[in-house]
């Protein structure tokens, strides 16, 4: 509703509910991680032709350590970046155990009921970590982070002495090519527990099939848990048409009851779990870029608000580590009751109906 003049007009297009919610769960999950951050400032920097800024050659010796032609200056950048990807993951080890579960027992969907199911495991097993009477995790991924800083701060003063002598074109060629920095860690040992597990269900699918015609439980639990496997087939729509998954992308085909479970259902989760059970990631990433970005640069920006947010979700666990396992707690009450509300809503679907594989109506 606008003023104009003396009356009250309301718009001719009122808020769209599902849209407001679908963005308020993608503004949440537009975090980058590390290997993100330094994969895109990467090739910033590299792309660029023209003269970088202050802060950009900050992010050019912290992301891009082919250029230097000192062992010890590229090794401490690396130190850094391996460092930096050790506390992220230990801050945020109840992330880190979801993404864990929901890709080893599940079939790795996301806005799934066992992504949920997953993120409360996580949740209830970090809660026993605030037992000693502080955050354990947050202790120690703080203190990598603080490593990481250091790291960093000593190769941007390094990089201007004579240790910070470049190579020629030509050495940086070569060494791109044989650079390990791009690669990160957690999605090394990701893929590769992935890829195992889809050989696996891979294997245990064709195997019932060829061999076990009658065993359905083994080849639908295989069809379950392989990514690939589950999506496959002609009409994938209509296998998943009652798959939450499916459901959250695909609204408009269901019916009002259905739309509005599955929107609280998402909202429940996303808010109420992630950002109150991990709000130092979501702080320590708006610190660094609004704060200390224009200052400092992208990267070591965002190691220092990492680093003073985990560290303040620490100190804020010793005196009130009762209210921390509560967050925890309450962060898992919040997965169960995301998970009933996403059940309500598949049976509402089968209630209500599906509308069929209809393209979304477009809007005046």
């Amino acid at each position: 509703m606008r003023i104009t003049g003396n009356a009250f007009v309301f718009p001719t297009n009122p808020i769209d509910v599902k849209v407001s919610v679908k963005c308020v769960v993608a503004t949440i999950n537009q975090r980058e991680s590390v290997f993100d951050k330094i994969a895109r400032v990467r090739r910033e920097v590299v792309g660029k032709t023209g003269a970088l800024t202050s802060t950009q050659q900050l992010d050019s010796v912290l992301c891009y350590p082919e250029q230097f032609k000192s062992p010890l200056l590229r090794g401490i950048i690396h130190g850094a970046k391996v460092v930096e990807e050790f506390g992220e993951i230990i801050s945020d080890l109840s992330g880190a155990l979801e993404r864990l579960c929901r890709n080893l027992f599940s079939g790795g969907n996301k806005q799934d009921i066992p992504q949920i199911v997953s993120a409360g495991i996580g949740r209830v097993a970090v809660s026993f970590l605030n037992l000693p009477g502080f955050a354990v995790h947050k202790a120690v991924g703080s203190g990598f982070y603080f490593l990481s800083c250091m790291l960093s701060a000593m190769a941007v003063g390094l990089a201007k002495t004579s240790l910070g002598d470049q190579r020629s074109p030509n050495e940086i060629e070569q060494a791109l090519k044989t650079s390990t920095f791009p690669n990160c860690m957690a999605k090394q040992s990701a893929r590769f527990l992935t890829a195992k597990k889809e050989n696996l269900m891979h294997r245990l699918f064709w195997h019932c099939r060829n061999e076990h015609k009658d065993a359905n439980l083994a080849e639908e639990v295989a069809k379950r848990l392989s990514r690939k496997l589950s999506e496959c087939g002609p009409a994938t729509h209509q296998t998943r048409r009652f798959h939450t998954s499916y459901m959250w992308k695909h609204l408009h085909q269901y019916g009002p009851i259905t739309r509005g479970l599955m929107q609280a259902g998402q909202l429940v989760f996303h808010v109420l779990n992630k950002l109150g059970g991990s709000f130092d990631k979501y702080l320590g990433s708006a610190l660094g870029s609004k704060v200390f970005k224009p200052y400092i640069g992208r990267m070591l920006g965002h190691r220092l608000g990492m680093m003073l947010c985990v560290g303040g979700a620490l100190a804020l666990s010793f005196p009130m580590a009762p209210l921390i396992i509560g967050l925890s707690t309450s962060s898992a009450i919040a997965c169960g009751v995301a998970i009933s509300l996403l059940l309500l809503a598949k049976v509402a679907a089968h209630h209500e109906g599906w509308r069929g594989n209809i393209a979304k109506p477009s809007q005046a």
